[in-house]
């Protein structure tokens, strides 16, 4: 088993090497750690950038 896991690890570093790989076992893992995505308003976003836009427009 310990074999697959490695190639498996492997195979997930190929797909994305920047991302986090946790072992767990059964899934036992605090969700925080998959779902803490730094994530923000998108519309928040776009409105803050307008503004700064209109900062050097004038």
């Amino acid at each position: 088993m310990a074999g697959d896991s490695d190639r498996l690890r492997e195979r997930l570093a190929r797909i994305n090497a920047r991302a986090p790989v946790y072992t767990v076992i059964h899934g036992d893992i605090d969700l925080s750690q998959l779902f803490n995505t730094s994530g923000f308003m998108l519309e928040e976003k776009v409105v803050e950038q307008r503004a700064a836009l209109s900062l050097y427009r004038r």
